[in-house]
């Protein structure tokens, strides 16, 4: 019996211990969990294989390997993996600036930082930060193809409003051949990025105590708020310590320079820098100080009608294409009984509201940051200086003229309906149609509409009268049109290709057209009246992912600078119910009513006067090259010393005018 009690007794005493074991090893895993360290979660439920394998090779790990992976790795190989495929599909010759590759890395840090506050888990905020990064990779590649040059910017939201727009352009684009164009590199980026959320998911972490959760979230939170709010001094301290500042001249350099969220976040920081460097506010005074340019005054004061043609490119210069007939017979023949010229466009493939404020303002896009679209970035409702900023329309306005815009488009898209209230335009008409012809209001309703404008004229009263038209724009596909005009007998394209480019060339055909009856009816008015036309810019010609550009001579001549000019170069041609005798060979849009004015009998401020006298010395430009009078392509920083500074000054003296950080 004595025997059998101290038996009771050990294995009672030898119970006790193991529960107090038990008690101290669980109250020490709450501790630990309480202090941050790691609490892994339990193995997923899939096969008995993994259940053995996957928590015995966590077990083997060192312990901090799970949090470093998650929380500094899993980022940096997400933001490689991200920047890799847009190098891969966009090659460019431009040096890497590894400061901002290295702020793009902290940029995705504080992103999966906040998603991993958020959700706790490190499954669902890689999970989550991975698809968003595909999304933007894969978008980013999607956007470039349609917009040839362009990638995307936070500014896109802008243009939002005008979505039915983007929709019609993606229905009717080669969806199919696009696919076909990015699969290999995006089965690349999505490999990688599998790859890195696998092991993301192997590593299980989780960040549960709040004591820690909500520090991070605040933390990633006033990070990522601080580094977006526009901000002047905080914005100009993130570009100088992070962002090579030299220019770049277009926005896949940039962007293969910076990284793809550098690049993004640069151009929107960029975007609100409007000073140069070497701004000096006292010489750009002294430019508005100095006598008027004189003007010669033999136009008069005339009617002044501007038809803005919707991508409008001779397609004649194509000496590989041969048409069944001119696609421009008018513009050929009326090049002898008016003024035309070369013009260097702001923009390529869209973006028209660009050239549209260059017309308007006499300002030119090369002294803004990368990107930036003053109809929506600087003409908002909020800024009391926008009304202040000198306009043609507020020129002609002090000269009695009546002013009107007469738009294809709606009042919302690019912010215009808000820039043409700050610039006191008296009459404006959007969605202007006289039928549709492909999908959009057709040329010649639009020149019915112009026509009908000026026989209501007022008598006696001179009239501005721009109008923006749209039948010519993107997409471009066999069966566009119902019937073709014109017909390609010989290319160096392929039968899809020449489809693509034939329904281009019909709607420069109805342009063509839509000019030549303007100028018949101009011809019957008994008041003296311009007709201005002219193209935005060239249009994006695109089979699948492959540009036609690659493959047409025109575009390809040996030099560098004149291949990429020609992308860039429109067609300006000034015709008047009265004699014309002078001649120039370029002209830019900036200064083409400088010019203008320079020949009419009206009273201008000090700017438009100032503009009139660089005519002789910068008469065309843009971001990258310069035409001079005759006609000659000149790299902007190889301009001669004297042009040099008349470009400086023009820059300076928009900063003056137009830029907002000034004024703060």
């Amino acid at each position: 019996m004595l025997q059998h009690r101290k038996a009771r007794e050990r294995e009672e005493k030898l119970r006790r211990k193991q529960e107090n074991k038990r008690r101290l090893k669980i109250q020490n895993e709450k501790r630990q969990n309480k202090r941050g360290r790691i609490n892994e979660s339990a193995p997923e439920k899939t096969s008995p294989k993994n259940r053995r394998f996957l928590p015995f090779l966590r077990a083997k790990l060192p312990a901090p390997l799970s949090p470093l992976y998650t929380l500094l790795v899993f980022p940096c190989l997400v933001n490689f993996a991200l920047n890799l495929y847009f190098f891969l599909c966009n090659p460019t010759e431009e040096p890497r600036d590894f400061s901002a590759l290295f702020f793009s890395y902290l940029l995705m840090l504080m992103l999966h930082t906040f998603l991993l506050a958020l959700v706790k888990r490190s499954a669902v905020s890689a999970s989550l930060l991975t698809a968003a990064v595909f999304v933007l990779g894969v978008g980013n590649q999607f956007k470039m193809i349609l917009s040839g040059l362009n990638p995307l910017f936070l500014d896109d939201l802008f243009f939002a409003s005008d979505a039915a727009t983007l929709g019609k352009i993606i229905a009717h684009s080669d969806l199919a051949g696009i696919f076909l164009y990015m699969l290999p590199h995006v089965l690349l980026f999505l490999f990688l990025l599998t790859l890195f959320l696998l092991a993301a998911l192997f590593f299980g972490y989780r960040l549960s105590p709040k004591r820690f959760r909500i520090p991070a979230l605040a933390v990633s939170a006033i990070l990522l708020f601080l580094t977006f709010f526009p901000c002047g001094p905080v914005n100009r301290t993130v570009l100088n310590l992070f962002f090579d500042r030299s220019p770049a001249y277009d926005a896949i350099a940039y962007y293969n320079k910076e990284g793809v969220l550098s690049g993004i976040t640069g151009q929107y920081l960029g975007a609100r820098q409007l000073l140069p460097e070497d701004y000096d506010e006292e010489a750009a005074k002294a430019l508005l100080e100095n006598p008027p340019a004189a003007s010669e005054n033999d136009w008069g004061k005339p009617n002044i009608v501007m038809i803005f043609s919707e991508s409008f490119f001779d397609l004649s210069r194509l000496s590989d294409v041969a048409f069944s007939d001119a696609v421009t017979p008018n513009l050929s023949k009326l090049r002898g009984e008016g003024i035309s010229f070369d013009m260097l466009s702001a923009t390529f493939g869209g973006l028209s509201c660009n050239p549209e404020y260059e017309i308007l303002t006499g300002s030119n896009l090369s002294f803004y940051p990368l990107g930036y679209t003053p109809y929506t970035m600087l003409y908002r409702k909020n800024n009391p200086y926008a009304a202040d900023y000198p306009s043609v329309i507020s020129e002609l306005k002090n000269n009695g003229y009546s002013t009107g815009i007469l738009s294809t488009w709606g009042a919302e898209l690019c912010n215009c309906s808000t820039v043409y209230d700050f610039m006191g335009v008296d009459r404006r008409e959007y969605n202007v149609s006289g039928g549709i012809k492909g999908l959009y209001p057709s040329d010649a309703g639009v020149g019915q509409k112009i026509i009908s404008t000026l026989a209501a004229k007022e008598k006696g009263e001179p009239l501005f009268l721009m109008t923006l038209t749209a039948q010519a724009h993107m997409p471009y596909y066999k069966d566009k049109y119902d019937s073709y005009d014109l017909s390609i007998q010989n290319s160096p394209l392929t039968d899809e290709e020449n489809d693509l480019l034939l329904s281009y060339a019909q709607g420069i055909y109805d342009a063509d057209r839509m000019l030549g009856e303007v100028y018949a009816y101009i011809q019957t008015l008994e008041e003296p009246t311009l007709l201005i036309f002219y193209g935005d810019h060239l249009p994006i010609l695109t089979h699948g992912g492959e540009s036609l550009y690659d493959k047409l001579s025109y575009f390809h001549t040996g030099d560098a600078l004149t291949d990429a000019a020609r992308k860039y170069m429109t067609e300006g041609l000034i015709l008047a119910n009265f004699e014309l005798t002078d001649d120039i060979d370029a002209l830019g849009q900036d200064l083409l009513m400088p010019y203008v004015f320079s020949h009419c009998d009206v009273s201008l401020s000090p700017y438009w006067h100032y503009l009139i006298s660089t005519l002789d010395t910068l008469p065309c430009f843009n971001l990258f090259a310069s035409l001079d009078q005759d006609g000659n392509l000149t790299a902007i920083e190889a301009l001669p010393a004297e042009t040099r500074e008349t470009y400086w000054n023009r820059r300076n003296l928009n900063a003056y005018l137009f830029a907002l950080d000034k004024k703060r």
